[in-house]
């Protein structure tokens, strides 16, 4: 009876427990989803030749979609950026791992770049500024401005040439 008893109440627990395993936590929690994005890239007219448009713009958007939870997709954006497309453009951001972290707060994302991964000189640095304004603010209607941080500190400019010490936007008459 007594062996009886605890086979009953083992395969109890083991039923009951074997229950709960199979519910699904509430929230979403680890789910994805898509965000679409215009990723912005300086034309190589503009690099090599100084021709200041391809069609129009400066700096021509790529639509794509990325997959992320939510809160990640800002990061996801910028690393889509160290991928140039395949058309006539291209992208200063060229090291894998450029970006630490992307945070939102009030409004400002909070870009944090290593500072071992970017280049040097006046042109590269505006291109990378500008890809990330527009990609950003572009893509993302809560994003108001970009404040840069550089190995998680605040810093005064990223490659020497760019005030950054305090949050960026695209000028008006640009947006």
């Amino acid at each position: 009876m007594k062996k009886t008893m605890a086979i009953l109440m083992t395969a109890g627990l083991v039923a009951l427990f074997a229950a709960g395993c199979g519910q699904q936590p509430e929230g979403n929690e680890g789910s994805l989803e898509g965000y679409p994005v215009s990723l912005y890239y300086a034309s190589t007219l503009y690099i090599s030749e100084g021709v200041d448009e391809v069609n129009g713009e400066l700096m021509p958007p790529v639509e794509q979609r990325v997959e992320a939870q939510e809160g990640e997709q800002y990061l996801q954006a910028l690393n889509l950026l160290e991928q140039p497309p395949e058309d006539e453009s291209y992208t200063t951001i060229i090291s894998p791992g450029t970006f630490q972290d992307v945070t939102v707060e009030d409004g400002i994302a909070y870009v944090d770049v290593l500072s071992d991964r970017l280049g040097s000189g006046s042109l590269t640095e505006t291109i990378f500024v500008d890809q990330v304004l527009y990609t950003l603010m572009q893509s993302f209607e809560e994003i108001e401005g970009v404040q840069f941080l550089v190995d998680g500190q605040s810093a005064e400019s990223l490659m020497g040439h760019i005030e950054i010490s305090s949050p960026l936007v695209i000028q008006q008459e640009d947006k």
